[in-house]
């Protein structure tokens, strides 16, 4: 049994996210990764702002390997230190 990322609903599987919420996922890491490969500042929350992806999931893309070209690039601003986000 896991625990899903996004809705935290018990599943059985190898996701980190339940079959529900996967399609859910996939279309954020999809703006996500339009959004890196667009824009040449990655401030987080111009990040939060512009896709609309939770900075809870937004720290989860970044701190795997499939967005690891990215999470290097990372600029965080004084709002995301004081709320514990890098």
């Amino acid at each position: 049994m896991k625990k899903c990322n996004r809705c935290g609903c018990f599943f059985i599987g190898d996701n980190d996210v339940c079959a529900n919420c996967l399609p859910i996922d996939a279309n954020d890491k999809a703006k996500l990764i339009d959004y890196c490969e667009t824009n040449k500042s990655l401030l987080f929350s111009d990040i939060i702002h512009s896709t609309g992806v939770s900075s809870t999931n937004l720290s989860r893309y970044f701190s795997s390997t499939e967005f690891s070209q990215y999470s290097k690039n990372i600029q965080y601003n004084d709002i995301c230190k004081k709320i514990n986000l890098n």
